[in-house]
């Protein structure tokens, strides 16, 4: 076991500076910058969908979830399955069914 797991490294660092060492930090990875792609321009129905979960709350308590799926060239619902627990298999067959 690595001991830093059990130690704050706050704690270290005050102590360090205390003493007066130098306390080494670790440099953060710089991500690599490419070249971003345009999406291309949406002329027709069915080129691109978004996906979307909203959740909510009734007035008892009891919660709920919106699956929304919206073709974006005639900005159209496609799909709004409402429940209180939505799966991954729900997810399939609505998206199944609009396509």
């Amino acid at each position: 076991m690595h001991c830093s797991a059990f130690v704050n490294h706050k704690r270290v660092y005050r102590i360090y500076r205390a003493e007066g060492l130098a306390v080494r930090t670790k440099e953060r990875k710089k991500l690599r910058v490419g070249a971003r792609q345009q999406k291309p321009q949406v002329t027709a129905p069915n080129i691109r969908w978004s996906l979307d979960f909203m959740a909510d709350q009734l007035a008892f308590g009891q919660q709920f979830r919106v699956l929304n799926v919206v073709d974006y060239c005639p900005r159209e619902c496609l799909v709004m399955h409402i429940g209180t627990s939505i799966t991954g298999h729900d997810v399939v067959r609505r998206l199944e069914q609009a396509g």
